[in-house]
Formats: structure tokens, sequence, C-alpha cells
């Protein structure tokens, strides 16, 4: 399926590599050594975890490329309930420097978009004008408004 739609594959395994049709099943091959098990046919010990390592940092470079993190925060964040608008809201108030009563007023403004409501701080423009800053920018709040020397922590974010 994914080659019918020109994706690119990526297989992780702590095995044999097989191939299908006298190929490679993936175009890119991730072989873990991690050896044998210590308890024998319990996959979710070395080779479970080994994979889980890989996939997290996959995931995490993918988020990067595709501009949903900044600064060591995941910018992305769909606020719908209140732990995550309230997370949203820190994430403004930290990349801004505004009150929290003003990171809330920027996020109601923009309709709970993180980036929008950065961009209407920075910039001093509407939400309409910022999403299209946004869209102009491939959706990379870094492009707008440049790099931060602020890495966030966990414990700043998460409350």
């Amino acid at each position: 399926e994914a080659r019918q739609r020109d994706a690119h594959t990526v297989l992780i395994t702590n095995g044999l590599v097989p191939e299908y049709c006298g190929r490679p099943v993936a175009d890119m091959v991730v072989m873990l050594d991690t050896g044998p098990e210590l308890i024998a046919g319990s996959t979710r010990l070395k080779a479970g975890t080994a994979q889980k390592m890989v996939l997290n940092a996959l995931s995490t470079a993918v988020f990067v490329r595709l501009g949903k993190t900044y600064g060591g925060l995941m910018i992305d964040v769909q606020p719908t309930n209140g732990k995550l608008r309230k997370r949203a809201s820190r994430i403004v108030k930290l990349l801004t420097g505004v009150s929290h009563e003003r990171a809330t007023e920027l996020l109601r403004t923009a309709g709970w978009h993180v980036k929008k409501a950065i961009i209407m701080h920075h910039k001093q423009v509407a939400p309409v004008e910022a999403a299209r800053i946004l869209r102009e920018h491939d959706d990379h709040l870094r492009d707008v408004i440049g790099d931060v020397d602020y890495i966030a922590n966990s414990k700043e974010i998460d409350g």
C-alpha cells in the first residue's frame, strides 16, 4: 500500500531483513542487534524496548521537521480540554513574555491556535493575518519569528 502511494517505508527489526520479489520490503531498514532475550519468547523486553526508543526518536524528528515544535515545546497542542488549554496558555506566555491572562486572551482570539496566538503578539496582527503569515511559512513558527534562546522544561509546561 505504501509503495502504491509513493510513500517512503522504514522497517525496524530485531531479526533478519525479509525481501519481497527479490528486493527489500522497505526503503530504509533499521536493524537493532539487541541479542537474545533474557526470557525466551518475550519480545516485549529488550527487543520491544529498543524498537520503542527508535520509534520515539523518529517521531520526535518528524515533529521537528514538520514545525510542530519550537524551543523544546510541542506548539501544535490541540487544547480540547481545560488541562490542554492551561498548557497552551503557558506555552504562549513563555514564548511571548506576556501575562497568563494576556496569553489566554490571545489564544481565545486565535481560536485556541497556539502558533497564531504567538504570531499575533510578535507581529501585532489580527488572527486572519497571523494565519496567512503562518501559511506563507509552511506552518513553521521559527520561520516567522526566528529562533528562541529559551528551551522549556516539562515542569513549566505541564504544571
